[in-house]
């Protein structure tokens, strides 16, 4: 991980993401200080986020509850960067559209924390089989994220396309992309 991490920050990338919070301790201890998000963070224990300047990805109402009052605890004086992840029909974690007005309070709330991104992922970006149904993603990702930018009174970064999303969607790339196995010449 280290040695793929420093070839990605020699070639100018912005930002990386690893899937749990260890891994991206490895990485800040190994030197690298670009932004790293935390796809799997461990929502009891944000001190090692905290500590070693890790960005958490906040999926449910829970994990954005457990996030803000650890942040507070931690330093209320001091604002700490999440990203937010929405479902849009992966179906496996993110906030979910019937969701969207508790998120939007939840924000409102808590402005100890600065939402770094918004993402989704697609659950089929690489099969032109299902080319509608990651259209009505991509449509309903630009809607709730326009309501988040409003009520957040800021645009967050916007990030919905994995390898097949890169490959398949140039209208989907928003302002950052998520490589993953396409890093390793695999393509979707």
């Amino acid at each position: 991980a280290v040695e793929v991490a420093v070839c990605l920050a020699n070639c100018g990338i912005d930002a990386l993401a690893v899937a749990y919070t260890d891994e991206g301790v490895q990485l800040r201890e190994a030197g690298i200080s670009l932004p790293i998000l935390v796809l799997e963070p461990n929502v009891t224990d944000f001190a090692p986020l905290f500590k070693h300047r890790l960005e958490p990805e906040l999926f449910s109402m829970r994990s954005l509850k457990a996030f803000a009052l650890a942040a507070h605890a931690f330093n209320p004086e001091k604002t700490f960067k999440a990203h937010l992840k929405l479902d849009t029909g992966m179906n496996r974690l993110g906030f979910k559209k019937e969701e969207t007005a508790d998120l939007l309070h939840a924000l409102k709330e808590n402005k100890n924390i600065e939402i770094a991104s918004v993402f989704t992922h697609f659950a089929a970006s690489e099969d032109e089989a299902h080319d509608i149904f990651t259209n009505e993603q991509i449509n309903d990702f630009k809607n709730r994220c326009s309501i988040i930018a409003e009520t957040l009174g800021y645009t967050p970064v916007l990030h919905a396309a994995n390898t097949g999303g890169i490959q398949r969607w140039k209208n989907a790339q928003f302002d950052m992309v998520r490589l993953g196995i396409g890093l390793y010449g695999v393509s979707a």
